[in-house]
């Protein structure tokens, strides 16, 4: 297997599995390559993809899933430059960039734990908008509250939150979304994984989320102008109360 992609998609694609886990298998198919993987916790799954077409060459004699160590692959590519790099899998996974070289060794997939099957989710609400937007959103949020509220109504989607004596409240009306899915609906969710999840995305990104009332949400992003797929599941959080 052999493929010649820019250092930027890779990056993205490795840091968003990364995120959630230090190892994971790697998928080589017809359509490109895909990794897909839920946190020990068993609380967030994520599903990457670099498409075939965004890649400036990629070869598979048959579809084929290693084991890769994300965490140190994706601190070497974090080295590499704005070049595009080739990658490569024999008896080990390497990536080949302007006068570097590094190789790693596999992992056996079977000694890695199997993913499950992605959900069958069916969601109320359903909210396109900047992903520099929500995450903006959601730091301000970060700023009182350990836990992030998602919340709509037939007019608004709005990402809030609730500390010990304040509590903000950061509303989307419909235009200034690119798409809206309106229901009433609200679901709290860890705010430490939604921060992750945003890190990954820069300007001009998009993100499609997905959600209902104490139900799992799906956080769909559009990276490097749609060159790279990441989703991520989260479980919700128990409120106590809500007010």
């Amino acid at each position: 297997m052999q493929a010649v992609v820019k250092a930027e998609y890779l990056k993205t694609f490795f840091d968003s599995v990364a995120t959630l886990v230090a190892e994971s298998r790697l998928y080589f198919g017809e359509n490109g390559i895909k990794a897909v993987a839920v946190d020990g916790a068993n609380v967030a799954m994520v599903i990457a993809e670099i498409p075939r077409e965004s890649m400036e060459a990629y070869s598979v004699d048959v579809p084929r899933a290693i084991g890769v160590d994300f965490e140190r692959v994706n601190k070497i590519l974090k080295t590499v430059g704005s070049e595009s790099v080739e990658i490569a899998v024999r008896d080990s996974f390497t990536v080949r960039g302007k006068g570097m070289e590094y190789s790693i060794a596999l992992i056996d997939p079977s000694a890695l734990r199997k993913e499950p099957n992605e959900p069958n989710l069916s969601f109320a609400v359903k909210v396109t908008m900047g992903a520099r937007d929500f995450r903006n959103a959601v730091l301000a949020v970060d700023k009182i509250a350990r836990d992030v509220i998602l919340r709509a109504d037939s007019s608004s989607f709005y990402v809030e939150g609730k500390g010990d004596t304040d509590r903000i409240s950061i509303a989307f009306g419909a235009k200034d979304l690119l798409e809206f899915t309106p229901a009433e609906a609200r679901s709290m969710y860890d705010l430490e994984y939604v921060k992750s999840f945003c890190r990954i995305s820069g300007a001009g990104d998009l993100l499609t989320l997905q959600f209902g009332s104490k139900y799992p949400a799906r956080f769909s992003f559009k990276l490097c102008a749609d060159r790279v797929r990441v989703d991520y599941i989260l479980a919700p959080k128990i409120e106590t109360y809500e007010e």
